[in-house]
């Protein structure tokens, strides 16, 4: 029942400490032909039937089941979303952040009512905030800028043609 504005504000007072997130990389994907294949056809739904994918893939529905829990779902990183109005009703920022405080600001991000999404690069954070209002967005960044919280911030806007 929060609303996005309410979250900025909870997010702005969360008490950061400083802490950067590990960007530790890790060994290749050693996966097979097959496995790639899987991964393919199951991407976007990871309940697709394994019947279904083995047609596509052109093995077993039990080879499916078996490399699916055994080999593709172990590396894969599943995400949760949630928009509570809807994503339609929500507008998107790409933000380029750099802070010293990168684990809290990542732990801050919890207090919003919808999902964020954030990108560890080398050196700084790409956050795809859902938000109601960019005023309200702009206003908390520069703030945290403010009080030294975000060394810096960089709002991208997409160009939009033939619309």
């Amino acid at each position: 029942d929060l609303s996005v504005n309410e979250g900025l504000d909870l997010f702005l007072n969360y008490n950061f400490s400083k802490s950067t997130i590990k960007r530790d990389v890790g060994e290749p994907l050693e996966w097979k032909d097959v496995d790639w294949k899987i991964y393919e056809s199951m991407k976007f739904d990871g309940r697709k039937d394994f019947a279904k994918v083995a047609k596509e893939v052109g093995v077993w529905p039990k080879t499916v089941q078996s490399h699916f829990y055994n080999q593709v779902l172990p590396r894969c990183t599943v995400g949760h979303y949630f928009f509570p109005k809807g994503y339609d009703f929500y507008d998107k920022a790409f933000l380029r952040i750099t802070s010293e405080y990168e684990q809290g600001i990542v732990k801050a991000l919890e207090k919003l009512p919808c999902t964020t999404h954030v990108f560890p690069l080398e050196k700084e954070l790409i956050l795809i905030l859902y938000h109601e209002s960019i005023n309200k967005v702009m206003d908390t960044i520069q703030k945290m800028e403010e009080v030294g919280i975000i060394d810096n911030y960089l709002l991208y806007i997409p160009l939009t043609y033939g619309f």
